[in-house]
């Protein structure tokens, strides 16, 4: 009678153990980047040199090794023909860190409170740089045909259209348009 409960307790454990293997194998533990029910990838035109300054909950990631990056502040990216890679610096480093494959200014958590001025891009129908203000992530990679930096805003569609309707629709159109 014992060894039947034992049997049965054993084979309880065993079923709950091969549960939480799947589990754990099966999940994906990258927490600390935001995820988008419905993602906009947007190119954004930028300069050899440019500065992204982040405001809210934000991490750097080298694509290269997909390691954390610890800045404070600005940071100022730049493409270097001779590597053909992209270099990052922040207010914390003097010195430059470069990436063949580029970086990633990863929302933590999606946020209203998050945002990313852009220094120098430039926006549709301009004939020069501007400052300008971005929700989501970024990443910044080479563009190997170009031989210069690519800058792509990251986020979700609701966040996008918020950005873009008040700037294209004129308040005095009727709500249906």
């Amino acid at each position: 009678m014992k060894s039947m409960k034992l049997r049965k307790v054993i084979k309880g454990m065993l079923a709950f153990l091969f549960v939480l293997t799947g589990f754990f194998t099966f999940s994906d533990f990258k927490v600390n980047a935001a995820s988008y029910d419905d993602q906009v990838n947007v190119r954004l035109v930028v300069p050899e040199t440019f500065k992204l300054t982040p405001t809210g909950s934000y991490r750097l990631v080298n694509v290269d090794n997909g390691r954390s990056v610890d800045y404070r502040g600005s940071l100022e990216f730049r493409y270097s023909r001779t590597s053909n890679a992209i270099g990052v610096r922040s207010d914390l480093n003097n010195s430059y860190i470069y990436s063949g494959r580029g970086f990633r200014l990863e929302e933590r958590t999606p946020s209203s409170g998050n945002s990313v001025v852009v220094n120098q891009v430039r926006v549709a129908g301009a004939a020069s740089y501007t400052r300008n203000t971005y929700r989501g992530s970024m990443s910044v990679t080479v563009n190997a045909n170009d031989r210069r930096p690519r800058l792509h805003n990251e986020l979700d569609i609701e966040d996008y259209l918020k950005g873009v309707v008040p700037r294209e629709a004129i308040a005095s159109w009727p709500i249906e348009a």
